[in-house]
């Protein structure tokens, strides 16, 4: 069974703070998109270097059968700028031509990780300093965290990506702009922030920048389920029961929707084995989400304090 959110079935007439997040989102869709498509094919020093690494560290392998003199070799390696030094590139196509120097395990992992490395060091004499939209701006937890942990809350990686974000981006903060006004647009970039946080505790793959506004929406649906529980939203769903679907469309309060969503974001998370190989963040879905919940109980005992105090 597949449920997706088409419409909040009561909304203000025009949701001001809400369209401006949606308009943000889309200018810098059709700006970063584009280029991001161009520039993918730029590697990085990092992503040179990270590779040159992997290589020396199947090298120290106890296992690789290396003699130890070139594991001291490498092993002094470490602190030499630039990395990988002129010396070490050299002795890493010296492995790579000499096919009995490493045994077993480590033969078969160098044979995956080498063309890599290669390709990466031709890319390299080309483009000296490649980099793309998303190793800038998007958040990577190995380099600088700022601006990219902000930023990365803006960028969509194509256009089925960008389209569904935005779905429940209007859902979600058309409903909470009624009780948030211009306070959605903060508990948006900080539920962002939150949501980036737990992704980093639960791993993001070495190399790898996080983009997508997910962990922001949903910030604002933890939001809206503590404080317009009862918030109805048109549903499409979609059954699978035979050969031909069958789908439907109904009226779904959040308190029902909104626990449901969550629980498959924690059922896909818990199922993941390899965590290099995820394209989806769901540890930053609930982490957003969990921060949403959050803001919501705070917002509402504070909300409720200040009538008291002014009758007293």
């Amino acid at each position: 069974m597949f449920l997706l959110p088409l419409w909040p079935k009561e909304t203000l007439k025009v949701p001001l703070f809400t369209v401006a997040l949606l308009g943000a989102n889309l200018l810098t869709f059709l700006v970063a998109w584009p280029l991001q498509m161009h520039q993918a094919s730029n590697v990085g020093q990092d992503d040179f270097q990270r590779t040159a690494q992997k290589l020396v560290d199947i090298l120290l392998d106890p296992d690789s059968g290396l003699n130890d003199s070139d594991r001291a070799f490498l092993k002094g390696q470490n602190d030499v700028q630039p990395y990988p030094s002129p010396a070490l590139t050299d002795f890493l196509k010296q492995t790579q031509s000499n096919e009995t120097s490493l045994h077993g395990k480590a033969r078969y992992d160098w044979d995956l990780v080498y063309p890599v490395f290669e390709s990466y060091q031709r890319s390299i004499a080309v483009h000296p300093h490649g980099t793309s939209v998303f190793k800038v701006w998007g958040f990577n937890p190995d380099q600088s965290w700022f601006p990219g942990i902000v930023t990365h809350q803006f960028l969509h990686e194509g256009w089925i990506h960008f389209i569904f974000n935005m779905i429940f981006l209007w859902i979600a903060a058309s409903i909470a702009e009624e009780t948030l006004g211009g306070h959605l647009i903060w508990v948006y970039l900080t539920g962002g922030i939150a949501a980036a946080l737990a992704q980093v505790q639960y791993g993001i793959p070495s190399g790898i920048s996080l983009v997508g506004a997910s962990g922001a929406i949903s910030a604002l649906m933890g939001f809206c389920l503590l404080a317009k529980p009862q918030a109805k939203v048109k549903l499409l769903y979609v059954v699978f029961l035979s050969l031909l679907p069958k789908c439907g469309v109904f009226d779904c309060p959040l308190w029902f929707f909104l626990p449901i969503w969550l629980l498959t974001q924690m059922f896909m998370a818990l199922m993941i084995i390899d965590k290099s190989a995820v394209s989806t963040a769901y540890a930053a879905h609930i982490g957003g989400f969990v921060f949403g919940c959050l803001v919501g109980l705070a917002w509402g005992a504070f909300n409720h304090q200040v009538p008291s105090q002014q009758r007293a």
